[in-house]
């Protein structure tokens, strides 16, 4: 009698664990997920870093583990893998770094099973993403450090350094007249593979006829300087860095008190550097720029400098319209007045000319020169420049 009862027992287990997993194997839904967009827009400034959100949801009755892969699109997703138990959303995020236009497709694998989304990368270029591309938070500390180097009987030479933005320390030289404030202030840019002790001469000659001058060396030049510079893979970074330092340099005057109306000097390169900072920086008054231009895909193409640069790879660089000086002169209202050599070959006059026919308010000279002009052909019509719109 207890062994039929036993027997039972067993039969009635193994039935109700056959149910069991019968009704696992029938009834219970497997993995079944849903995305929440049909397609996937990636839409901003180009250059810019975006990120968009997506949401996966299994509706199906079984957990699972997603793959997610992206092709077509230069982007990042994260996370690539994730658990998804039944009745759960996960949150799935894109980086992407936008282009002009773009096209791909976001794939998502489980059990067997894929979901393909389409992704449309769209950038645009506006006055708001040219000009936003530059700010920063001026709150940021200066934290400057001045030290006298040396005196005249008309003028008084000074050390400076003074943090910038991406945890940057520039070095400067600060030549201040021995007349009473506030002065005129001329802030000078050199070039590829300058220093700002080239401008000592320059400075010295303005300084005694009662101009303040403020000098910068530029990224990886000078006191910043780690070795050759690769125009190919340093030069955008040098450019964008620059603007920001110019910028802080300006906080620093302001933060003298001693500051009347500034011009912006830049030759060369700093002159491309300064046609850019004039396009977001209104505190300038006038500028100079000599030996420059604009145009960047000519100069590369033309420059004997970029010989054996990969020009196409420099122009791919999402960093290129914020780098473009025809992008940016055409937004300062102040007089500019243009330096150019006739013969350069560093950067062909044919740039600097475009470059001035985008300026507002300008005076074009041109010499019989190469990539420099001597000092005595043209430093009369600066100073007769700097008069008219400094001192005035």
């Amino acid at each position: 009698m207890k062994l039929s009862y036993i027997l039972l027992l067993v039969v009635l287990v193994i039935t109700a664990f056959g149910l069991y997993l019968a009704y696992t194997y029938f009834m219970i839904k497997p993995a079944e997920l849903t995305i929440d967009k049909s397609s996937i827009e990636i839409t901003g400034c180009i250059g810019y870093a975006i990120s968009v959100k997506i949401h996966l949801t299994n509706v199906g009755g079984a957990a699972t583990t997603a793959k997610l892969s992206l092709s077509g699109i230069k982007a990042l997703i994260s996370p690539e893998s994730v658990k998804i138990d039944p009745g759960q959303t996960v949150e799935v995020e894109i980086y992407a770094t936008v282009y002009d236009k773009a096209s791909g497709s976001l794939t998502i694998e489980y059990d067997g099973k894929s979901i393909e989304v389409p992704v449309n990368v769209n950038g645009y270029l506006t006055e708001e993403c040219l000009k936003n591309f530059y700010s920063y938070d001026k709150s940021l500390p200066l934290n400057p450090d001045v030290s006298l180097v040396s005196s005249t009987k008309k003028f008084e030479v000074y050390k400076v350094y003074y943090d910038s933005v991406n945890g940057q320390r520039v070095p400067a030289l600060l030549l201040k007249p021995k007349t009473k404030p506030p002065y005129p202030y001329v802030f000078l840019i050199h070039g590829l593979g300058g220093k700002k002790e080239k401008y000592l001469n320059l400075m010295g000659f303005l300084a005694s006829r009662g101009y303040a001058c403020f000098a910068i060396d530029l990224p990886l030049h000078g006191e910043r300087g780690t070795g050759k510079i690769d125009i190919e893979k340093d030069m955008f970074n040098v450019i964008t860095q620059a603007v920001y330092d110019i910028r802080r340099g300006l906080d620093y005057l302001e933060s003298r008190g001693d500051a009347g109306k500034i011009c912006l000097y830049g030759t060369s390169l700093g002159g491309i550097i300064s046609s850019i900072t004039l396009g977001v920086e209104p505190r300038f008054s006038v500028a100079v720029l000599v030996i420059t231009g604009g145009n960047i895909t000519y100069i590369l193409h033309h420059s004997v400098i970029a010989s054996g640069v990969d020009v196409d790879k420099m122009l791919s660089n999402p960093l290129f319209p914020y780098t473009e000086p025809l992008n940016y002169i055409s937004y300062f209202n102040g007089p500019i007045q243009f330096h150019l050599g006739e013969k350069d070959e560093v950067i062909p006059i044919e740039a600097g000319l475009q470059l001035a026919n985008k300026a507002k308010n300008k005076e074009v000279y041109t010499y019989n020169t190469g990539h420099g002009i001597p000092a005595n052909m043209f430093i009369d019509k600066v100073l007769d420049f700097l008069d008219r719109n400094l001192k005035s």
